[in-house]
């Protein structure tokens, strides 16, 4: 006879496991919607409660993902592969890439072409935090932060 606790055990096991960091990748360079849409992500929201953290606004979220992809992200890649912009954007990604290999890309519903090289890369919570921090005291280019 199965117990509920291994029923539990075994329902948990199929759960999604929270992420380690919040994952940058170059496929979300190339979607309109990348990044989660630019939404702040519930795995960091845990990790914010965890911690007695207070949650970025959505302002401030943007201004992280900008950073990141910037100093995390795109270093990465070839040095003049892309060139992105920022983009006020208040439902979808903060950033938009305009160009690949000095040609401009071409958007075509959410995604653009050319397409980038896979690149991943993952920034631990603890360092988001500290450049949630950062900006929050108005260093909103992360001066000096570093993984």
């Amino acid at each position: 006879m199965t117990t509920i606790f291994e029923l539990r055990a075994a329902e948990a096991a199929t759960l999604p496991t929270p992420l380690p960091g919040l994952v940058l990748t170059t496929d979300d360079l190339t979607d309109q919607h990348g990044f989660r849409d630019g939404q702040t992500p519930t795995d960091y929201l845990d990790w914010c409660d965890d911690h007695s953290t207070p949650y970025p606004d959505r302002r401030m979220w943007n201004d992280v993902l900008r950073v990141a992809v910037r100093r995390v992200l795109l270093p990465r890649l070839e040095p003049s592969l892309v060139e992105v912009r920022d983009v006020d954007a208040i439902v979808h990604t903060p950033l938009r890439l305009e160009r690949v290999d000095g040609r401009p890309v071409t958007w075509q519903g959410r995604r653009c072409s050319p397409g980038l090289p896979d690149v991943e890369v993952t920034i631990p919570w603890v360092k988001v935090a500290e450049l949630v921090s950062r900006i929050d005291r108005g260093d909103v280019a992360g001066e000096g932060w570093t993984l």
